[in-house]
Protein backbone atom coordinates (compact mmCIF):
# COMPACT_ATOMS: atom_id res chain seq x y z
CA UNK A 1 0.00 0.00 0.00
CA UNK A 2 3.10 2.21 0.83
CA UNK A 3 4.50 1.80 -2.86
CA UNK A 4 1.07 2.42 -3.78
CA UNK A 5 0.12 6.18 -2.57
CA UNK A 6 4.41 6.63 -3.48
CA UNK A 7 3.28 6.13 -7.12
CA UNK A 8 0.02 7.98 -6.83
CA UNK A 9 2.37 11.02 -5.51
CA UNK A 10 4.95 10.92 -8.33
CA UNK A 11 1.98 10.63 -10.73
CA UNK A 12 0.32 13.53 -9.72
CA UNK A 13 3.46 16.02 -9.71
CA UNK A 14 3.86 14.91 -12.93
CA UNK A 15 0.61 15.67 -13.88
CA UNK A 16 0.90 18.88 -12.23
CA UNK A 17 4.03 19.75 -13.61
CA UNK A 18 2.93 19.22 -17.45
CA UNK A 19 0.19 21.69 -16.76
CA UNK A 20 2.11 24.47 -15.31
CA UNK A 21 4.29 24.01 -18.47
CA UNK A 22 1.44 23.87 -20.44
CA UNK A 23 -0.06 27.08 -18.69
CA UNK A 24 3.29 29.19 -19.38
CA UNK A 25 2.95 31.56 -22.72
CA UNK A 26 4.67 30.82 -25.82
CA UNK A 27 7.88 32.98 -26.19
CA UNK A 28 6.62 36.12 -28.66
CA UNK A 29 8.90 36.74 -31.77
CA UNK A 30 9.84 40.42 -31.99
CA UNK A 31 7.40 41.28 -35.01
CA UNK A 32 8.77 42.43 -38.21
CA UNK A 33 8.98 46.47 -38.48
CA UNK A 34 6.68 48.31 -40.23
CA UNK A 35 7.74 50.21 -43.42
CA UNK A 36 9.02 53.48 -42.45
CA UNK A 37 12.87 54.66 -42.11
CA UNK A 38 13.00 54.90 -38.06
CA UNK A 39 11.12 51.22 -38.01
CA UNK A 40 13.66 49.15 -39.77
CA UNK A 41 16.33 51.32 -38.78
CA UNK A 42 15.61 50.00 -35.11
CA UNK A 43 14.23 46.83 -35.81
CA UNK A 44 18.36 46.22 -37.64
CA UNK A 45 20.02 47.72 -34.05
CA UNK A 46 17.73 47.61 -31.35
CA UNK A 47 15.04 44.46 -31.75
CA UNK A 48 17.45 42.04 -33.95
CA UNK A 49 20.54 43.90 -34.05
CA UNK A 50 22.20 42.53 -37.46
CA UNK A 51 25.52 42.83 -36.26
CA UNK A 52 24.60 39.20 -34.20
CA UNK A 53 23.42 37.78 -37.65
CA UNK A 54 25.42 35.33 -40.11
CA UNK A 55 27.06 36.65 -42.25
CA UNK A 56 26.46 35.90 -45.96
CA UNK A 57 27.84 32.33 -46.58
CA UNK A 58 31.54 32.14 -47.79
CA UNK A 59 31.12 28.86 -49.77
CA UNK A 60 28.19 31.36 -52.13
CA UNK A 61 31.12 33.90 -52.93
CA UNK A 62 32.90 33.57 -55.67
CA UNK A 63 36.57 33.71 -55.47
CA UNK A 64 37.02 37.05 -56.88
CA UNK A 65 34.68 39.05 -55.10
CA UNK A 66 36.33 38.52 -52.08
CA UNK A 67 38.56 41.28 -51.08
CA UNK A 68 40.14 40.30 -47.54
CA UNK A 69 38.49 38.27 -44.99
CA UNK A 70 34.72 38.41 -44.30
CA UNK A 71 35.00 41.85 -46.72
CA UNK A 72 33.59 41.47 -50.43
CA UNK A 73 34.32 43.92 -53.37
CA UNK A 74 31.12 45.86 -54.45
CA UNK A 75 30.52 46.03 -58.31
CA UNK A 76 28.03 49.08 -57.52
CA UNK A 77 28.35 51.66 -60.08
CA UNK A 78 27.67 54.17 -57.77
CA UNK A 79 30.00 53.27 -54.78
CA UNK A 80 32.79 51.65 -56.98
CA UNK A 81 36.12 52.01 -54.29
CA UNK A 82 34.41 50.53 -51.41
CA UNK A 83 33.87 46.92 -49.96
CA UNK A 84 31.31 45.42 -48.24
CA UNK A 85 30.34 43.10 -45.05
CA UNK A 86 27.49 41.56 -45.94
CA UNK A 87 25.23 40.18 -42.63
CA UNK A 88 21.74 38.43 -43.47
CA UNK A 89 18.82 36.95 -40.68
CA UNK A 90 17.82 33.43 -39.58
CA UNK A 91 14.75 33.94 -42.15
CA UNK A 92 17.03 34.80 -45.45
CA UNK A 93 19.86 32.46 -44.56
CA UNK A 94 16.86 29.38 -44.30
CA UNK A 95 16.39 29.76 -47.81
CA UNK A 96 19.38 30.96 -48.98
CA UNK A 97 20.80 27.95 -50.66
CA UNK A 98 16.96 27.08 -52.39
CA UNK A 99 16.52 27.31 -56.28
CA UNK A 100 15.16 28.84 -57.70
CA UNK A 101 16.31 31.85 -55.43
CA UNK A 102 12.92 33.57 -53.74
CA UNK A 103 13.85 34.44 -50.14
CA UNK A 104 10.56 34.77 -47.58
CA UNK A 105 8.93 37.79 -46.41
CA UNK A 106 10.72 39.26 -43.18
CA UNK A 107 14.13 38.67 -45.21
CA UNK A 108 16.99 40.71 -44.47
CA UNK A 109 20.15 41.48 -45.56
CA UNK A 110 22.35 44.15 -44.51
CA UNK A 111 25.84 45.44 -45.98
CA UNK A 112 28.33 47.44 -44.32
CA UNK A 113 30.04 50.25 -46.39
CA UNK A 114 33.59 50.95 -46.13
CA UNK A 115 35.99 53.18 -48.40
CA UNK A 116 38.88 51.68 -49.28
CA UNK A 117 41.98 54.28 -48.70
CA UNK A 118 45.11 54.58 -50.86
CA UNK A 119 47.03 52.05 -48.35
CA UNK A 120 44.91 49.25 -49.26
CA UNK A 121 42.87 49.39 -45.54
CA UNK A 122 39.59 50.47 -44.61
CA UNK A 123 38.11 53.50 -43.36
CA UNK A 124 35.57 53.96 -41.12
CA UNK A 125 31.76 52.37 -41.92
CA UNK A 126 30.21 55.04 -44.23
CA UNK A 127 27.16 53.21 -44.51
CA UNK A 128 24.49 50.77 -43.80
CA UNK A 129 22.65 49.44 -46.81
CA UNK A 130 19.92 46.78 -46.92
CA UNK A 131 16.84 45.24 -47.95
CA UNK A 132 14.22 44.12 -46.37
CA UNK A 133 11.48 41.68 -48.39
CA UNK A 134 7.61 42.55 -46.79
CA UNK A 135 4.78 41.54 -48.25
CA UNK A 136 2.70 43.60 -50.42
CA UNK A 137 5.16 46.69 -50.80
CA UNK A 138 5.90 46.42 -54.66
CA UNK A 139 4.99 43.46 -56.91
CA UNK A 140 7.60 45.18 -59.55
CA UNK A 141 10.54 44.69 -57.22
CA UNK A 142 9.52 40.98 -55.81
CA UNK A 143 8.69 43.23 -52.08
CA UNK A 144 11.93 44.25 -51.39
CA UNK A 145 12.52 47.26 -49.89
CA UNK A 146 15.84 48.69 -49.85
CA UNK A 147 17.63 51.24 -48.07
CA UNK A 148 20.70 53.08 -47.64
CA UNK A 149 21.60 54.71 -43.74
CA UNK A 150 24.35 56.69 -42.44
CA UNK A 151 25.74 55.24 -39.38
CA UNK A 152 23.75 56.94 -37.19
CA UNK A 153 20.51 56.09 -38.97
CA UNK A 154 19.93 59.27 -40.86
CA UNK A 155 18.69 58.00 -44.78
CA UNK A 156 21.01 58.97 -47.32
CA UNK A 157 19.65 61.18 -50.45
CA UNK A 158 20.62 59.65 -53.53
CA UNK A 159 21.98 62.81 -54.89
CA UNK A 160 24.91 62.55 -52.87
CA UNK A 161 26.08 59.64 -55.14
CA UNK A 162 24.67 60.39 -57.86
CA UNK A 163 24.12 63.90 -59.36
CA UNK A 164 21.10 63.28 -61.47
CA UNK A 165 19.01 61.89 -58.94
CA UNK A 166 17.32 62.74 -55.97
CA UNK A 167 15.48 61.51 -52.73
CA UNK A 168 16.36 59.44 -49.76
CA UNK A 169 17.63 56.19 -50.07
CA UNK A 170 14.58 54.26 -49.01
CA UNK A 171 11.56 52.67 -50.22
CA UNK A 172 10.65 50.48 -53.12
CA UNK A 173 11.97 52.81 -56.14
CA UNK A 174 15.36 53.36 -55.50
CA UNK A 175 18.84 53.44 -57.43
CA UNK A 176 19.34 50.27 -55.47
CA UNK A 177 16.57 48.25 -57.27
CA UNK A 178 17.26 49.65 -60.68
CA UNK A 179 21.03 47.92 -60.24
CA UNK A 180 19.49 45.10 -58.18
CA UNK A 181 17.42 44.40 -61.12
CA UNK A 182 19.49 42.89 -63.18
CA UNK A 183 20.72 40.55 -61.08
CA UNK A 184 18.15 38.10 -61.57
CA UNK A 185 18.40 36.20 -58.94
CA UNK A 186 16.17 37.40 -56.29
CA UNK A 187 17.57 41.21 -56.62
CA UNK A 188 20.70 39.60 -55.21
CA UNK A 189 24.11 40.22 -56.70
CA UNK A 190 26.89 38.44 -54.66
CA UNK A 191 25.90 35.10 -55.98
CA UNK A 192 24.15 35.99 -59.02
CA UNK A 193 25.15 33.66 -62.02
CA UNK A 194 25.81 37.24 -63.67
CA UNK A 195 27.89 38.07 -60.94
CA UNK A 196 30.98 39.33 -63.17
CA UNK A 197 34.35 41.33 -61.41
CA UNK A 198 34.75 42.78 -64.60
CA UNK A 199 31.86 44.80 -64.85
CA UNK A 200 30.67 43.15 -68.17
CA UNK A 201 27.33 42.08 -66.65
CA UNK A 202 26.58 44.77 -64.49
CA UNK A 203 24.26 47.51 -65.74
CA UNK A 204 26.43 50.50 -66.45
CA UNK A 205 25.42 54.15 -64.50
CA UNK A 206 24.55 55.53 -68.20
CA UNK A 207 21.90 52.66 -68.20
CA UNK A 208 20.10 52.96 -65.29
CA UNK A 209 20.11 56.39 -65.39
CA UNK A 210 20.33 57.82 -68.78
Amino acid sequence: MKHLWVVLGVFSLVILLLMACASKPAPVAKPIPAVTPGDIWNYINEDQPYQNWSTFPPERIPGDAVWKDDYVNTLCCWVEGYVLKIYVNSTALSAIDKAPRDLPYGSSIIAEVYPIKEDETLAECTGIAGRYKVEGSTARYNDWVSFLYTPDGSVIDAGSIDAGSSGPLFGTKTLCHSCHEAAENDYIWIDSPKYDVEHTQMPSRQALNP
